[in-house]
């Protein structure tokens, strides 16, 4: 597989998975062993585990989107730093939507099998993300 496909595999993930709702592409863009790592040892497994992940954060922010500002690829390794954003209308992480806007900035590792990707090391700005979603509505 080429750096390109690779590129363009963890690219789909962050528009079109987690930024389109698209979970129908699971299957092509993560491998069936697949481990996430996110804060508070957080830990997804599998392509169910990604899955899950993706449904419950659409169905509490369901137009969260992604935008990749910036990628670094080195082997089978490619690093995102991108800006993700939405409305909080329904719960996530147990607290409840009441129309807060969530706009945060992130950055991920990647270690690709092939052009899927086998896992991933999350670090999104976790303090704001969780100071939007408590913030009292105007």
């Amino acid at each position: 597989m080429s750096a390109k496909e690779r590129r363009q595999a963890v690219l789909l993930q962050h528009t079109e998975v987690w930024g389109g709702g698209r979970l129908e592409l699971i299957p092509f863009l993560y491998t069936e062993d697949y481990a996430g790592h996110f804060p508070g040892g957080y830990e997804v497994k599998g392509q169910k585990g990604i899955h899950d992940m993706v449904a419950g954060l659409r169905l509490a922010i369901p137009n969260w989107r992604q935008e990749v500002l910036d990628l670094q690829q080195r082997g089978l390794r490619v690093a995102t730093r991108y800006r993700s954003w939405g409305t909080q209308t329904g719960p996530f992480l147990g607290i409840p939507g009441h129309g807060q806007l969530i706009n945060i900035l992130e950055a991920s590792w990647f270690r690709m099998k092939g052009n899927r990707i086998a896992e991933q090391w999350a670090f999104p700005d976790s303090t704001l993300m969780n100071q939007q979603m408590t913030a009292k509505p105007a």
